[in-house]
């Protein structure tokens, strides 16, 4: 079965590349123009490998605020090796699947949930902070009259998302104990698999109280989410350049980007494939046509370059490196005392 799955991946990736060179979501451009660019290709490689440092120190954070005696190197090999599977897997979710399997393997039996809910926290303060970009940019763009009526929808859709997420921290961090009251007391079942579903959701309801007086670390967090965004938009700036489009404006890179990203994470295809090439596409294009602005270029390669070839490449190095080095400690991670 597992041998099937694969082909039918495999398959399923090669199908979607032709539709992108086909429809021109996508080109390829001669190596001579990285052959002339390879100061910036490296410059972006180091920015990603930043980008992958700051990440752990960030969920680090998370860990050591629940008292866990892990170090940040341990921290940064789980996380890169999360980030080598997030490249090889469905929306992007099967690198914390694979940091969840570690954190059950390094850390004790019965100290595992809070563990465990920092990887949702760390997900969470990410997709917020990235909509968060692409709302501001966009808000942004609107003053600027080269929006279309879509692109608009887009910016309003983005902020209803925005407020939804703010609803839903507010009401499972500051009001977790209330949730858990309500599960505990209300839903009550003799079927043995939606109790033990009950008494998970009660346990991470138990460790999400904890956050209420970790305000000030989740700000942090935000900010330290919201900066490595940026850097990683640049990323795709640096790109524009290499590749000569005419218009390089990084309010506009940062909208697009950050839309075509959030695009990117929707479990459809393997690795978000195509997803983000089109969302980039259109989004780019459609402020092209508004200001007149004319390329020799599909919009989506840039997406298709930055992200495909030289991010995934360059964390699957990263992250391959990190899964060879990553041994069991000798002692298990525990709470201190």
């Amino acid at each position: 079965m597992k041998f099937f799955s694969t082909l039918i991946k495999f398959i399923l990736f090669v199908i979607i590349i032709f539709v992108l060179i086909h429809y021109k979501f996508i080109e390829i451009p001669s190596l001579d123009v990285f052959s002339k660019s390879y100061s910036e290709i490296i410059i972006i490689c180091l920015l990603i490998f930043i980008n992958l440092v700051i990440n752990s120190y960030k969920w680090w954070l998370l860990l050591i605020s629940f008292r866990y005696n892990i170090s940040f190197s341990i921290t940064y090999l789980i996380y890169s090796v999360g980030i080598f599977f997030n490249n090889i897997m469905p929306g992007g979710i099967g690198g914390d699947i694979v940091k969840g399997t570690y954190l059950f393997k390094f850390i004790k039996a019965n100290q595992r949930t809070k563990s465990l809910l920092t990887i949702i926290t760390d997900r969470i303060i990410g997709l917020h902070s990235l909509i968060s970009i692409s709302l501001a940019s966009g808000i942004y763009l609107l003053n600027t009259n080269i929006l279309s009526e879509e692109l608009t929808y887009i910016i309003n859709s983005l902020l209803a998302i925005t407020f939804v997420i703010l609803l839903f921290i507010g009401s499972t961090v500051f009001y977790a104990n209330n949730v858990k009251k309500f599960i505990y007391n209300n839903l009550n079942t003799k079927i043995n698999k939606l109790k033990k579903i009950k008494e998970i959701i009660i346990k991470i309801l138990s460790a999400l109280e904890e956050y209420n007086d970790k305000k000030l670390l989740i700000l942090k967090c935000w900010l330290i989410a919201i900066t490595n965004h940026m850097i990683f938009i640049y990323c795709f700036l640096i790109m524009v350049r290499i590749l000569s489009v005419e218009f390089e404006n990084f309010e506009i890179i940062t909208f697009v980007t950050s839309s075509s990203i959030i695009a990117n994470s929707i479990p459809i295809t393997p690795g978000g494939i195509g997803i983000g090439e089109g969302t980039f596409d259109f989004l780019f294009s459609s402020i092209a046509d508004n200001t007149g602005i004319i390329s020799n270029i599909a919009y989506g390669s840039i997406f298709f370059l930055t992200f495909r070839v030289i991010y995934v490449i360059t964390s699957l190095i990263i992250g391959g490196l990190s899964f060879i080095i990553l041994k069991k400690p000798l002692n298990k991670i525990e709470i201190s005392q």
